[in-house]
Order: C-alpha cells, then sequence, then structure tokens
C-alpha cells in the first residue's frame, strides 16, 4: 500500500508512515530558504487534505495542521516582503506602519503560534524554518521603515496618533464609568489575540506611536495624564529617569501617586483578580501590576513563547471581569512592544562609543543634542539638551538577547489601544398594570388605577428572591390624532413614583376647565416610564367622550 497512489485514512499506520515520509524530506528541504519553498510547493495540496483529515480523527497522527500553518506563515511572510519591493524606491513611512499593522496577525501572531505549537510536538526544524523566514520578513520590513524614519526631523509617525495624546482625549478626559488595564510589553499582535479571545463584546484595536526610548519608564509615563506638568530627564548612573514636576516616574509609587492626585482608583491586577466586593471600586479604574510578558522575555525568549498565550487568556478573563463589575467600558494599554529574533539571526552591533553617551543601552542611548555624532537620533519633548539615539532596523548598539526592546522597530513603536465595550446592564424593573373603571367620560376627569406586577407574574407583597426597581410614570390625556394636544389641568404631565411595596396606586387626572370635548370625540390615555420611555400598554388607551362638556 506504501507504493501505491491513494491515502488510506482507515489505517492509522499508513498515516504515520506518510508523516514520516513527508517530515524526513522537509527535513532534507530546511537547510535553505529556496529548497523550503519548494518543498511547500510540492507538499502543499496533500498537507491540506491531510490536516483536513486529521481534524476529523479522535487520535490524529501527525502535525499537519501545524504544517499547513508553517506553510501560510511562510507565504504571508514572502507576500510582504514583496509589498515592501512595490512601494519603489521612496516609500512613506506610514506605508510601512500601514503594512505592519495589516499583517500581525497573520506574520506576528502565526509566528508565535507555530513556535508555540511546534515546541509541543518536539520538532525543532519548524521551529528553525519559522524563525528564518519570520527574520527575513522583520529584518525587511525594519529596514525600509528605518530608512525613511531617519530622515525625519521628528521621531512622529504621520498618521499615527501619539499615545499620550489619543489617551489623553479618549481615556483621561472621558466621562462615565470606566477601567483601564495597563500591560507592560504588549505587542500589537498580542492585542489582536486578546481582542479574539473575548467573543461577544464590542472590541475595537487602534494602533498609537510609543515614546521614544520604548523602555517601560518613559513608555509608562508617556500613558499618564500629565496635562501641563513640567517635564525633564534625569541621566545619572547610565540610566534615563522622567521627572514629571520633578518627581522621578521611573518609580512605579510616583507614576501611581499622579494616578491617585488625577482621581483614580488604582489597583494591583493580583487584588483585582482576588476581588469579591467590589462596591468600592472608582469611577476611573487603573489596573496595574501585568509585567509578565516583559519579564519572562528578558528571562528567556523561548519561554515567552510558551507562555505568551496564557497571559493574553488571563488579561481576557480580567477585562470579562472587570465587565461584570459594572465597567461597560475597558481599555486596554501598554507602554512599548518587543522584538524577538532567533538568536541566530540577530542583525549586526553598530559602533557606537560610550562616550559620545549619557546613557548606552542596547537598542538606545541619549546623547547630547548638538553633537554631531554618527548615530541617528531624534529630539524629545523632555529635554531640549539631548537627543534619542537608536540604531538601525534590528540592530543594537550593545550585545542584546532575542528578547528586546527600546528602539524604533515597528514592533516596539507600534503599540496598541484596545478598547472593550459591553452594554452597561439593564437593571430589572416592575411591570405596570393599568386599570381603568371605565373607557367612557361622563366628565372631565378620568380616573386611573396603576399597580405593579413581577416578571414571574407574582403580584406586589409577595416574597421574591430579588427586588424589581420601581419606576417613575408620566401620565397625560391627549386628544386624538397627530400632534394633538394635552388636555391635563396641570401645565406638564403628572408624575408618578409607583414601588414593588405598593399594592395599587390610584391617580386622578383633572381636564383644563376651558377644554370642550364633543359626544364621541376619541382621547388618548399615554402612560410612559420616565426613565426608558416604555409605554403601558404599548399602543396607549383611547377613551371616548360620553357626552357633551
Amino acid at each position: 500500500a506504501a507504493d501505491r497512489d491513494g491515502q488510506a485514512f482507515a489505517f492509522p499506520h499508513l498515516v504515520r508512515l506518510r508523516w514520516q515520509r513527508t517530515l524526513k524530506a522537509l527535513e532534507a528541504a530546511a537547510a535553505k530558504a529556496s529548497s523550503t519553498e519548494a518543498f511547500f510547493a510540492t507538499h502543499h495540496d496533500a498537507i491540506k487534505r491531510e490536516a483536513e483529515f486529521s481534524r476529523a480523527s479522535d487520535a490524529p497522527v501527525g502535525a499537519w495542521s501545524l504544517l499547513l500553518r508553517l506553510a501560510n506563515l511562510l507565504e504571508a511572510c514572502k507576500a510582504v516582503q514583496a509589498q515592501v519591493c512595490r512601494h519603489g524606491q521612496d516609500p512613506r513611512v506610514r506605508d510601512m506602519v500601514e503594512l505592519y499593522v495589516a499583517n500581525a496577525g497573520r506574520i506576528e501572531q502565526a509566528h508565535m503560534a507555530v513556535r508555540r505549537e511546534a515546541d509541543e510536538f518536539g520538532l525543532p526544524v519548524i521551529n528553525a524554518i519559522a524563525d528564518r523566514h519570520y527574520a527575513d520578513y522583520a529584518l525587511a520590513l525594519n529596514g525600509c521603515f528605518f530608512e525613511r524614519f531617519a530622515r525625519q526631523a521628528t521621531a512622529r509617525i504621520d498618521g499615527l496618533p501619539d499615545a499620550g495624546e489619543k489617551l489623553a482625549s479618549s481615556l483621561w478626559g472621558a466621562k462615565g464609568r470606566r477601567a483601564v488595564i495597563i500591560v507592560d510589553a504588549l505587542r500589537y499582535d498580542c492585542a489582536i489575540a486578546l481582542g479574539d479571545a473575548l467573543p461577544g463584546l464590542e472590541v475595537s484595536i487602534q494602533p498609537m506611536c510609543a515614546e521614544l526610548p520604548t523602555v517601560t519608564a518613559m513608555g509608562m509615563t508617556a500613558l499618564l495624564p500629565l496635562g501641563s506638568a513640567k517635564l525633564s530627564l534625569s541621566t545619572s548612573g547610565n540610566t534615563l529617569r522622567p521627572l514629571v514636576d520633578g518627581q522621578d516616574c521611573a518609580a512605579r509609587a510616583k507614576r501611581l501617586a499622579l494616578l491617585a492626585a488625577f482621581g483614580a482608583d488604582c489597583r494591583d491586577i493580583d487584588d483585582v483578580e482576588a476581588l469579591s466586593d467590589v462596591n468600592d471600586l472608582g469611577e476611573l479604574l487603573v489596573v496595574f501590576g501585568h509585567d509578565e510578558i516583559d519579564d519572562i522575555g528578558h528571562g528567556q525568549g523561548s519561554t515567552l513563547i510558551r507562555h505568551l498565550h496564557l497571559e493574553v487568556q488571563r488579561l481576557a478573563r480580567l477585562v470579562r471581569q472587570l465587565h461584570r463589575f459594572g465597567y461597560p467600558d475597558v481599555h486596554v494599554v501598554t507602554d512599548h512592544g518587543f522584538v524577538l529574533l532567533d538568536e541566530n539571526r540577530l542583525p549586526e552591533q553598530v559602533p557606537c562609543d560610550k562616550d559620545w553617551c549619557h546613557v548606552l543601552k542596547e537598542r538606545y542611548a541619549v546623547v547630547p543634542a548638538h553633537a554631531d555624532l554618527p548615530l541617528t537620533s531624534f529630539p524629545t519633548r523632555w529635554d531640549a539638551e539631548v537627543r534619542i539615539a537608536v540604531p538601525p532596523g534590528l540592530s543594537f548598539f550593545k550585545l542584546e538577547k532575542s528578547f528586546s526592546h527600546g528602539g524604533a522597530a515597528l514592533q516596539e513603536l507600534v503599540i496598541p489601544h484596545l478598547r472593550s465595550k459591553a452594554a452597561a446592564p439593564q437593571e430589572k424593573r416592575i411591570g405596570v398594570e393599568v386599570v381603568l373603571p371605565t373607557y367612557e367620560l361622563m366628565r372631565t376627569a378620568v380616573k386611573v388605577s396603576l399597580r405593579p406586577t413581577l416578571e414571574t407574574g407574582g403580584q406586589s407583597g409577595q416574597m421574591s428572591l430579588f427586588t424589581p426597581k420601581g419606576r417613575t410614570l408620566e401620565l397625560d390625556v391627549r386628544r386624538s390624532g397627530a400632534g394633538g394636544t394635552s388636555v391635563l389641568a396641570t401645565p406638564a404631565p403628572k408624575q408618578v413614583q409607583l414601588d414593588a411595596a405598593k399594592a395599587e396606586q390610584p391617580v386622578n387626572l383633572f381636564f383644563h376647565s376651558a377644554q370642550s370635548f364633543a359626544k364621541g370625540e376619541l382621547l388618548e390615555l399615554d402612560i410612559r416610564d420616565l426613565d426608558t420611555g416604555e409605554q403601558f400598554p404599548p399602543g396607549g388607551i383611547k377613551l371616548t367622550v360620553g357626552r357633551d362638556m
């Protein structure tokens, strides 16, 4: 059977044989990008067919679906590289940003997923292929981006809002009950994965431009409601510290103090996850302390790959929890993204003499503003006396690990603002039963009885596990027809408070003495909830004048 055409899916040992042969062919082709592409061109249809059948199996043999995702990742990387070339000799900076944002899901997100699953299957050959093609894509895209970005006089990007300015209007300056989760190092594709994990909610993700250098102290401080505060920098001891009105905001405690002074209720993520009593939560809730992505990444990039999806799931649970706590508007923001490359694919180191710099780190340096240095640098609004120097593309000034940030690569600089909206919980309200002794009027008044009812059909006064909220009702009597005017003696409709505790509420509506009515004329009794606009009963009630009055 092994030498015959066709596929015998009922015999797992034959599927296993095909998997072993396919994997052996992949390993033979893995050394070069050209031979890997040729392998997938030859085997793509067979892999796709095997993946479809394996999804229907209780005990699938081989990692066919993983191979198919790897093929799709390679195709996406190649397609974007071709688009970079097609942009011509002088593409705009924003073109590269838009290209990155549009493909972050099918490249960055897919790369992480393929790497994680390859580790689970124990297939290092797939890791190596995925890393090589992703690195080729990232280097090409960022090389083209940085070449144009370096020509600018400013680090601002046309069409990409500054993170601090955007949040000042959409978050800090907004009104109403809202919550924000501040996450350390949430790359744009991670926000896409988070949005995918929030079905049933209205989720939007918008790109913003992070503060240079793209490190926690600067990025977190730039997100704050700074208003007209005086900004400055301290660069002692090879450490960069942003100062807000003289306060060192590199320290988290100072940033939290600034938020508290603004009126925010600041809670650690561990405390929020453990909350049972939510009555004392503020109108503006800030959840801080989620720094696992950054901490794990700086420890070991491969560990982050295995762990990242768990952190995304944790954030998704937290967003849903905040909605349950009564926050209809939940924001997720971050300070910077990150670069994650195979250490064997890191670009070359760029010379940068430490004597030139106030601060020298792997992915950035702080240099004197007026010094003539062979570095790409940008001014900063924090201090006119210094500039922020960054290495080209994904290069570095000092030896770096596979996980890094601080520079001006798209993966570091373009950060997400995720916003999740849920409908505000509607309070349960009592029903309304309207009772009239007669629908024929013999005098210039109408008597109405209002009775509260429960959804279960029980009457008021009966025990209920949940007590529905009462209603403020507005009662009016109008002449029939479009534009009918009110006939009541009062200048405004009569208001009545109806509660579940009251068995019945009698109401007398008297007509204005100047009004006259002809026998047979129709009037309309209109009873509505003042808050919701509901009408009781729907369509209103018709009243007939029984005699000339």
